[in-house]
């Protein structure tokens, strides 16, 4: 219409008709969409600050109400009876997995410390040693639903809980892994410790300790027959927390 007028031709009326229902149209589809791209706006600002909808998200949930922080978890561990087994080497180990964890979409959840007593238990009663850094997570933190993943350890899920549990206990999955089905299961080196919610399931190979005392992390599923995906537990927390592929 204004290049009409600009000219000096007058446009026909179906045209001035056609024009106005495009504007009326195009108004009211963003009328529609607005309170949409309002709150992709709003929701997209809040996971920038870590804030939905105003409220902050806590960074670290620990469900032992005895530890609240990793200053917290550190002091604990030196007043129990593991307290000879911790050392600066140790705490950084812990440090780390606190800060991988809370870069996760959704706040982590913790269920330890254990002590050094249940994690020798377990190691002799599979059979195996666990690596390093994978040992001191058990030791610090027992278990763990961090970066969309639940980590499987040795606490054991409430009984009584309603809920389904964040975790499984690290020595009967591996046990019940191990037997598979018609007696045909995985190796029992390998250390199922958390999988994806579907077919692909991530394995510590015990088989292996490198000088750190640490061992490979595998993975196995459709198409993935044993492909080392990390160097390390750690090594794989790191690539979680960078939301690399993994395979």
């Amino acid at each position: 219409m204004g290049l009409n007028r600009y000219f000096g031709r007058v446009p026909r009326p179906e045209m001035i008709a056609d024009t106005r229902m495009f504007i009326a149209q195009s108004l009211g589809f963003f009328a529609l969409y607005l309170p949409a791209l309002a709150t992709l706006t709003v929701g997209g600002i809040g996971l920038i600050l870590r804030k939905p909808w105003g409220y902050e998200i806590p960074e670290l949930i620990f469900v032992n109400s005895r530890v609240n922080s990793i200053g917290d978890l550190i002091q604990f561990t030196h007043q129990t009876e593991i307290s000879t087994m911790m050392n600066d080497a140790s705490d950084r180990v812990a440090s780390e997995i606190l800060k991988l964890a809370a870069t996760g979409r959704f706040p982590p959840r913790f269920y330890g410390p254990v002590s050094e007593e249940t994690i020798v238990q377990a190691e002799n009663e599979l059979n195996l040693k666990f690596p390093y850094s994978y040992r001191e997570f058990l030791r610090h933190f027992g278990a763990a639903y961090m970066l969309g993943y639940s980590f499987d350890g040795l606490t054991n899920p409430d009984p009584d809980s309603a809920e389904m549990p964040d975790f499984l206990n690290l020595v009967d999955t591996a046990k019940q892994d191990w037997k598979g089905i018609a007696g045909i299961g995985m190796p029992e080196y390998l250390l199922l410790f958390t999988h994806d919610g579907g077919d692909f399931g991530f394995y510590i190979d015990t088989s292996i300790h490198d000088e750190r005392g640490e061992s490979p992390i595998l993975i196995f599923g459709p198409g993935a027959d044993g492909i080392q995906v990390a160097t390390d537990f750690l090594d794989f927390l790191r690539k979680k927390s960078k939301r690399e592929r993994l395979y």
